[in-house]
């Protein structure tokens, strides 16, 4: 299947003083199949709006996806584990509500402020950013003591689950569900006999992007032939 892509040209939304040019396309409709090729490709999406950075004079971006059946914790990582053994998780589709918007407004207003009056202040544009029946969509639902404390949105393909977002209400913060999320989603796609996770791009300067590579074995991709490397945890770590 192809798409017809276009590029487009702005601020870049990751690191200051830099220009993101992106290369997308829109479809209300991607087949598991051909997601999983785009995806293994560096592209990512939002509801119909798919997209990959093509930046000229930079690779700050870095696909990331973790070996699901092999992922092993750090010691800090294991804590976290720990704290959350009674916490309950749910992979279900079904369609999004104003309950799980409602966390999302939560989880953003605490952590970027610039979204607390933007685009996604609108539930009508929330529910089409986060539409999952374009691909073959899932939540995961997150609760602690039988109240919904976390939501992620993820993709399935023959061979990976892909986080596309997630969110968490501040109230839970001290659990780390954002880092429970990963081991939770990952576990669930080595059940289901998928190998890969997708947890976006990698971006070491930017301090909501850079967590992604603490989690052990990754791979990352190479851009300029679409390859995938392996890394290893260092034994320090």
């Amino acid at each position: 299947m192809d798409f017809n892509t276009y590029f487009n040209t702005t601020l870049c939304p990751y690191l200051p003083n830099r220009v993101f040019r992106s290369e997308y396309f829109n479809s209300s409709s991607v087949p598991p199949d051909v997601w999983e090729s785009k995806l293994s490709q560096g592209w990512r999406h939002f509801g119909d709006y798919f997209f990959r950075p093509q930046c000229l004079k930079c690779r700050a971006c870095i696909p990331l996806r973790v070996i699901a059946q092999e992922l092993q914790p750090s010691p800090s990582q294991r804590r976290v584990l720990r704290k959350n053994k009674d916490t309950r998780v749910e992979f279900v589709r079904r369609p999004l509500n104003k309950k799980i918007y409602q966390i999302y407004l939560d989880h953003n207003a605490n952590r970027f402020q610039e979204y607390e009056d933007g685009f996604f202040n609108s539930y009508g544009n929330f529910k089409l950013s986060f539409n999952l029946s374009v691909t073959n969509g899932l939540l995961s639902l997150y609760y602690v003591q039988n109240q919904l404390a976390a939501v992620g949105f993820l993709d399935e393909t023959p061979q990976s689950f892909s986080s596309i977002y997630f969110v968490y209400k501040d109230e839970f913060k001290h659990l780390s569900l954002g880092t429970y999320s990963v081991f939770a989603e990952c576990q669930e796609a080595a059940r289901r006999g998928l190998k890969y996770y997708y947890l976006g791009y990698l971006i070491k300067e930017n301090h909501f992007m850079n967590y992604k590579a603490n989690y052990y074995p990754h791979e990352i991709m190479v851009w300029e032939n679409y390859t995938w490397k392996r890394v290893e945890r260092k034994p320090t770590q």
